[in-house]
């Protein structure tokens, strides 16, 4: 406390407040109960905030008539006080207001003091001052117990959610009720619809941190998403991916999605998986396996900035589960052809230009009597004649397979 006036007239003023206390705590429960954000949706009722208001007023004013500091007891206390409001609920903003609100009525109850005894200016500065720093000094205590609290509270509601991910992605998140109780202690409905995203980062030349890149693109689609005010999805990262459960029944939350990853939006090349759509959390640990598979199928063939959904690239992944058909496709339909690259591009470009050999001819710039001697030499070295729909599938088939071996 500063000597002198200032600390004569504060004391004198915090006296005779103490005797006005329960006013001075209705006038600071009222105006925080009807001004402050957050107090009146957290707690039951205008009573339970001014049970809280009355010790800390009281305090105060104790500060002021004894000319004390802030001791450690006064510490414990006001650490306390932030752990609650944190636990409450309540926002730091919030928390920081009301101790305004009481520094605004305080210092008025101590101005009319000072009027009705006389006081001079130079003792009401003081004064003033010195609630300011009583104040100020609760404040500080309040706020960085409510942040510890705060911290505290975010790190296990990402740990949750994190646990939650990995027990859907790994399909070990048990039965619908403990999914249900998982969810909702993470603040997620699990109740409505949800289709899974997978999205990672291709791998740069001379990039030694993908974290950082991944953490980057974590953040860009969520502030795209909260841009479209889409709804919170469920987030989390699984292998080196990032996972969002997104609840499908809302805005197109896969739009937003697709936009952000537009190489305009998001100049790293990326690639994502989409799952299907079902009618729940625990459900959804399907949509999950499904967005996984659509992005490994991503990944291997190399599709930079792509949005692949499941039901695209179904026959991809049917290849990829299945490893020695898949080899063995290569092998019957292009193991012949590994000497002649030529041959495979003129299969690759008569497939999907529907089999029509003039077209292939205008795509390669070649006559169309030399596509159809390619495709006739194809049949000589390889027994299978892609002209035929039933071996064009299977030459089809290969190459996709060719495409995932490669990646």
């Amino acid at each position: 406390m500063q000597e002198g006036l200032g600390p004569t007239a504060l004391q004198l003023a915090g006296t005779q407040l103490l005797t006005v206390l329960d006013v001075l705590v209705e006038q600071i429960t009222d105006r925080v109960w009807q001004t402050v954000a957050g107090y009146n949706d957290i707690l039951p009722h205008r009573a339970a905030l001014a049970e809280q208001v009355r010790p800390n007023i009281q305090h105060t004013l104790e500060f002021m008539s004894s000319g004390r500091d802030i001791d450690d007891d006064d510490r414990e206390r006001l650490d306390e006080l932030g752990r609650t409001r944190a636990l409450q609920g309540v926002p730091l903003s919030g928390m920081i207001q009301s101790w305004r609100v009481a520094e605004r009525v305080l210092i008025d109850a101590f101005c009319l003091v000072c009027i009705q005894a006389g006081l001079n200016s130079a003792e009401q500065r003081n004064g003033i001052r010195a609630i300011s720093t009583i104040l100020d000094r609760a404040e500080q205590a309040t706020a960085e117990a409510y942040l510890e609290i705060y911290r505290q509270l975010q790190k296990d509601h990402t740990d949750s959610v994190g646990v939650l991910v990995a027990r859907l992605v790994d399909g070990s998140a048990g039965d619908r009720v403990e999914i249900d109780a998982q969810a909702r202690r993470v603040g997620a409905n699990p109740s409505v619809p949800y289709r899974c995203i997978a999205v990672t980062v291709l791998a740069r030349p001379g990039a030694d941190d993908s974290s950082a890149d991944l953490a980057r693109l974590r953040r860009h689609l969520i502030a795209r998403l909260v841009e479209a005010r889409g709804p919170s999805p469920i987030v989390g990262v699984r292998d080196n991916a990032l996972i969002l459960l997104l609840p499908a029944a809302e805005r197109d939350s896969l739009a937003v999605i697709r936009r952000a990853l537009d190489p305009t939006q998001h100049r790293v090349d990326v690639v994502a998986g989409v799952g299907d759509v079902y009618e729940s959390l625990s459900e959804a640990r399907a949509s999950c396996h499904e967005a996984l598979m659509a992005l490994e199928v991503g990944l291997r063939q190399g599709r930079g900035h792509d949005v692949l959904m499941y039901g695209d690239v179904v026959v991809e992944v049917m290849l990829l589960t299945n490893p020695v058909a898949a080899h063995k496709l290569v092998k019957s339909y292009l193991g012949a052809l590994e000497q002649h690259p030529q041959l495979v591009e003129t299969i690759k470009e008569y497939i999907n230009l529907s089999m029509s050999a003039q077209a292939t001819g205008h795509r390669l710039v070649v006559h169309v009597n030399t596509i159809n001697y390619r495709l006739r030499r194809v049949r000589e070295l390889t027994g299978h004649d892609v002209r035929n729909p039933t071996d064009a599938l299977g030459f089809s088939l290969a190459l996709r397979a060719q495409s995932l071996i490669a990646g």
